[in-house]
């Protein structure tokens, strides 16, 4: 998957959290949308016409139903409480499509969304696949790691930006906000493969509690990946320049936005 769109986006510093837009998302718990309603949805909030969202549709069915088939009887070994339905709305995510439709990805509609300037206006575009996506995601065991690797084909700004007063600048000692998903490995050369021309920025994220959902197998062009949560909360420890910008990052927290897309299990243990 394309890791270019964070380049920008990412380094955008928010006062708010998803949590503070709960009630947009409260219709939905008795009311929950289809993948295609939530996908249509989207794109046609994306500025994309009907017939067009409906032909993009189409496409993304056909290649993740193949997909899901294809890797089905190991999907259920691993994964028992999933369904086809929450596999499909997993695997939708990493939908690339070409041609006409390449800005129309789920990955980056969703996560261009979710750092808008206008975040409520960006949140209220997304909101239906958002809330399917992570009610399938918690349906899968977390994934714990002691280290992630990110790679991004730029660097990332060392020092304040004077256009842009909301951004905190990558220095040791200040803290960061990923506010999109966040697309990481644990395999370090494989995280290497998205510097392209051998320039840009290297994350190495550790965290005693550090934890993300294993994709790899909904992942329609089979990459590995280890997808992190939205608002994730990092200390800058440790900054190596050189033409690949080497940035370590320690999780401060754990967020789980969004409760009101937990799993039955999930609830059950949030309650003691």
């Amino acid at each position: 998957m394309s890791q270019k769109f964070y380049s920008t986006n990412e380094e955008f510093n928010f006062a708010d959290s998803l949590n503070k837009y709960e009630d947009l998302f409260k219709y939905m718990e008795s009311n929950i949308p289809s993948l295609e309603e939530a996908l249509i949805d989207m794109f046609m909030n994306a500025k994309l016409n009907k017939e067009n969202s409906y032909e993009l549709y189409d496409d993304l069915k056909r290649k993740c139903e193949d997909e899901i088939n294809k890797k089905w009887e190991l999907i259920k070994k691993e994964y028992p409480n999933i369904s086809r339905n929450d596999a499909l709305i997993i695997a939708a995510y990493t939908y690339e499509p070409k041609g006409k439709y390449e800005d129309y990805s789920p990955y980056r509609l969703l996560n261009s969304s979710l750092v808008a300037t206008n975040r409520k206006n960006g949140v209220q575009n997304i909101e239906k696949y958002l809330f399917i996506f992570l009610c399938a995601l918690r349906k899968l065991k977390k994934c714990k790691k002691n280290c992630l690797f990110r790679c991004i084909t730029c660097k990332v700004k060392l020092t304040k930006d004077p256009n842009n007063t909301k951004y905190i600048p990558y220095t040791e000692g200040n803290e960061k906000i990923f506010w999109p998903f966040t697309s990481t490995s644990d395999d370090e050369n494989t995280s290497e493969n998205f510097l392209g021309n051998g320039t840009g920025t290297k994350f190495k994220i550790i965290g005693n509690n550090l934890w993300g959902y294993d994709i790899t197998l909904f992942n329609v062009y089979e990459e590995k990946e280890i997808l992190l949560e939205p608002e994730r909360r990092y200390a800058i420890k440790e900054i190596k320049e050189g033409n690949i910008l080497e940035i370590t990052l320690q999780l401060i927290d754990n967020p789980h936005i969004l409760g009101i897309c937990d799993s039955k299990e999930e609830k059950e243990v949030r309650k003691y």
